[in-house]
């Protein structure tokens, strides 16, 4: 990596955080995480690194001149000095050492001191391959350079699992063999299935699919979240199931959040066009928009959103817009994997909107969520339960 690189990627980490980036460079840095493993932790420890100086805590902004060009500069040092886990970075502008949040107009940024070695225990994933013979493969220990299925090679690589149809196996009585992924708390994994469609899969999820699609078209099977960028094939169109809707594309990326926990399934379109339907309802999206699927009469409505808000898990943040402690409370508990304990009164009191780094330490989330005007919080970490404080303590 030369430096003209390294300092293009430092300023697209900073606008990030600043929330300014372009769609492109958003692509830019996604592509450069897919790398490979080194990239993605080098990542992780560059926004929970320590901040370079005090002064960059106590201003409110970064200025886009002296601070904004002298944090890009540190970061791309840093990308080029990086070597090991054992010496992880420790820069961090102002942005990436702070969490923004909002609530009732009112903007509170507090800093995350985490320690390295939390960061990387709690950062490795939980993911799980079930081959369609029953064996289990765990995917965030050693995995083997390929597995042979019967009618697919599936190749480790940097950016996950690749799936290599073979073609001369295929004929009109095989049986369509599937495999599954799935990840537990804290568990996140990326792959490429047979057709060069690419799934990035969230905690808390599973994703059933073929290992060499046939017929006329392509289907999956998804509970939880994922996003999809979708291998363009007109002949084949590509169908997601997620509990009682169905989504249908030709080539397109999205994103489904489909847990069984909540009762609306919501699918965002941020490239191409899509097709929602559940019951006898059908709705098409076009780039930029939000369907809500109600589970329990299959209604279905649509709005626009910014589609950063929805797909920022894949880039290492919670993003909340305007949402209610309830919501935010369930994204951290299939993340951390602690159990809420909480009645409708306590959570519905505040909106927030704002955004955290999502490998950041529990205690520091919820210490930010109480300073920014919410509740207190109590946490038993033998049990992994948290209760709320009440209030007239």
């Amino acid at each position: 990596m030369n430096y003209n690189y390294a300092r293009q990627l430092a300023e697209i980490i900073v606008k990030i955080w600043l929330n300014k980036a372009s769609e492109n460079e958003r692509e830019r840095l996604l592509s450069w995480l897919d790398e490979n493993e080194e990239n993605r932790q080098t990542y992780k420890n560059i926004i929970n690194g320590e901040s370079l100086l005090k002064r960059l805590r106590r201003e409110e902004t970064i200025a886009e001149t002296t601070d904004f060009e002298f944090i890009c500069k540190e970061i791309a040092q840093k990308l080029l000095k990086r070597k090991s886990r054992e010496r992880a970075l420790k820069v961090l502008s102002y942005a990436a050492g702070c969490i923004v949040l909002a609530v009732g107009g009112l903007l509170w940024m507090g800093s995350d001191n985490n320690s390295k070695e939390e960061l990387l225990s709690e950062s490795v994933s939980k993911v799980r391959l079930v081959m369609a013979s029953g064996n289990v493969i765990n995917l965030d220990k050693q995995v083997p350079d390929s597995i042979n299925a019967m009618s697919a090679l599936i190749l480790k690589d940097t950016h996950g699992l690749i799936y290599k149809a073979k073609d001369e196996l295929l004929d009109g009585n095989q049986v369509e063999e599937k495999n599954k992924i799935i990840t537990e708390v804290g568990g996140e994994y990326s792959f490429t299935l047979s057709d060069g469609t690419k799934v990035w899969l969230n905690s808390l999820s599973e994703i059933e699919f073929p290992v060499n699609f046939k017929g006329n078209e392509r289907i999956v099977n998804l509970t939880g979240e994922a996003y999809f960028e979708v291998s363009p094939d007109t002949k084949r169109p590509f169908i997601v199931h997620s509990l009682n809707q169905s989504v249908q594309v030709l080539g397109t990326t999205f994103n489904i959040k489909a847990y069984p926990d909540e009762e609306i399934v919501y699918t965002t379109l941020v490239e191409g066009k899509i097709s929602v339907g559940s019951g006898g309802n059908k709705v098409v999206l076009s780039p930029g928009m939000e369907s809500v699927c109600q589970r329990s009469n299959n209604g279905i409505e649509t709005h626009s959103v910014n589609t950063d808000f929805n797909t920022a898990w894949r880039t290492g943040f919670f993003m909340f817009n305007n949402q209610d402690l309830g919501e935010m409370l369930k994204v951290l508990e299939r993340w951390y994997g602690y159990d809420f304990k909480y009645s409708d009164s306590d959570t519905r009191a505040n909106t927030f909107s704002g955004r955290f780094n999502k490998y950041s330490d529990l205690g520091t989330i919820l210490s930010s969520i109480t300073l920014a005007g919410g509740p207190g919080f109590i946490m038993n970490d033998k049990d992994k339960c948290i209760s709320i404080k009440n209030r007239t303590n």
